[in-house]
């Protein structure tokens, strides 16, 4: 597992205002490369409740790491 950078984290802290919990924050925290975050919103989209602006936010934040 690697340290995020300061950009990183403001990034996540938008989109998980709260911190990161449970085992969505742990995929998270573990992304290094954009496959990995394309591998964290499928598994978001297979969870049985709506989250889909949630996908979104992850796939905003995604843009902005690659910048």
């Amino acid at each position: 597992m690697r340290i995020l950078n300061s950009k990183e984290l403001a990034g996540l802290s938008q989109v998980f205002p709260e911190g990161f919990t449970g085992r969505v924050g742990l995929m998270i925290l573990k992304a290094q490369h954009r496959q990995d975050l394309e591998d964290i919103i499928w598994e978001l989209d297979r969870l049985p409740h709506d989250i889909g602006h949630l996908c979104l936010e992850l796939d905003n934040l995604k843009e902005s790491l690659k910048q």
